[in-house]
């Protein structure tokens, strides 16, 4: 038995010793047929129990599965009980993420599509189907929704150039990696998309975007990242306007959209003028 499965068979041990727990359910990393596992995959676990509450006010049932170097403790509202999550890191270098639902809110779950079952004591869910990646696919968005969010880059990147002229780098460092990337994720999402006819998931945050785009795309996307260095944010927006355009035009086409090039030209040029304004 390897460390992975020995971790598992802890699990299933405490799941297999309580009463309580009916079933046992697991998603994420390690059910992934696309996922190369490695020893950084986290367990991610569902136990179906009849009363979630009882883990939160006793947490003994923990020490059975390790000793915690970091732990956090959250509450769902879901049906008409409370789910129990536990994110926990442990001193053994792994980490399990373990939700109590109530068994009689099992029906208002949604299903993933990454999800097996690992132990169901009552016969009571199917375990024939494989898991697949269908319920992490990316929608193809409408015409507006892309328009959406590229015109919301181009617009905050002169918030950006200002914040950048004023030296005010808590400001452009918020709306440039929180608010601008995050509508640069979803563009390069989409544009995954429409090159695996929309039965693709790239990634929470990109993180799969190097399987997915050319080494071009790729590498313009890692520039779009920028140090401490005033220089170096300029250089930033300047490569994720440009990279937005050339995905947004790509993008576009693809589905028969029209596309407003002027805008990015616009804002382009506005950046220059500031940029050169403040190098005199």
């Amino acid at each position: 038995m390897n460390y992975e499965d020995k971790i598992l068979d802890k699990i299933l041990e405490f799941a297999r010793n309580s009463s309580d727990v009916r079933a046992v359910f697991m998603t994420g990393s390690r059910t992934n047929p696309n996922i190369v596992l490695d020893k950084y995959c986290d367990y991610d676990i569902a136990f179906l129990v009849s009363n979630p509450k009882v883990y939160s006010e006793n947490k003994e049932w923990i020490n059975h599965l390790g000793e915690i170097l970091i732990m956090q403790h959250n509450q769902l509202e879901f049906g008409d009980d409370l789910a129990e999550i536990f994110l926990m890191q442990f001193v053994e270098n792994f980490r399990i993420d373990l939700t109590f639902f109530s068994l009689k809110d099992r029906n208002n779950m949604e299903h993933d599509s990454l999800e097996i079952v690992l132990l169901d004591k009552d016969n009571l869910f199917d375990n024939s189907k494989q898991p697949t990646e269908e319920s992490y696919y990316v929608k193809k968005p409408t015409e507006i929704e892309i328009y959406d969010r590229i015109n919301n880059i181009f617009l905050c990147s002169t918030n950006v150039g200002k914040g950048l002229c004023r030296k005010q780098i808590p400001y452009v460092k918020c709306m440039f990696d929180q608010v601008m990337r995050e509508d640069l994720h979803k563009i390069i999402d989409w544009y995954i998309g429409t090159n695996h006819d929309w039965k693709v998931n790239p990634g929470l945050f990109g993180k799969y975007y190097y399987k997915y785009l050319s080494n071009e795309e790729y590498e313009k996307y890692i520039r779009s990242f920028s140090g401490k260095k005033i220089t170096d944010m300029w250089r930033a927006l300047f490569e994720m306007i440009d990279l937005t355009n050339e995905i947004g035009e790509k993008l576009t086409s693809s589905l028969g959209y029209d596309y407003e090039k002027k805008e990015y030209l616009n804002a382009n040029r506005y950046l220059m003028e500031l940029f050169n304004e403040i190098k005199r």
